[in-house]
């Protein structure tokens, strides 16, 4: 995401966890600014398939960029769903 102008902005992500999510694991989602990195959620032992949710104000610049980054602890993988699952979608919407 691409900010067109500076403010505000509410930010909620989710992100569904298929194989391999079933761990001691721990998982960040992380909302990754050009000013701040927002952790925006912390799962740790989850099931599998599983779901990792959260949201933020955060405070953006006109141009910069916003990502949502999902990070397991040590050298885990997990399969996201994506395509067709409604459940993994990152909503950005402008405060003021």
């Amino acid at each position: 995401f691409t900010a067109e102008e500076g403010g505000n902005y509410f930010v909620q992500a989710s992100v569904y966890l298929k194989s391999g999510a079933a761990t001691t694991v721990e998982y960040l989602l992380k909302l990754v600014t050009s000013n701040r990195v927002y952790v925006l959620s912390r799962l740790k032992s989850i099931d599998d398939p599983s779901q990792i949710v959260g949201s933020v104000v955060a405070d953006i610049d006109g141009g910069d960029t916003a990502y949502i980054q999902l990070k397991p602890s040590g050298n885990s993988t997990t399969d996201v769903g994506g395509q067709s699952e409604a459940f993994t979608f990152l909503s950005i919407q402008k405060l003021d």
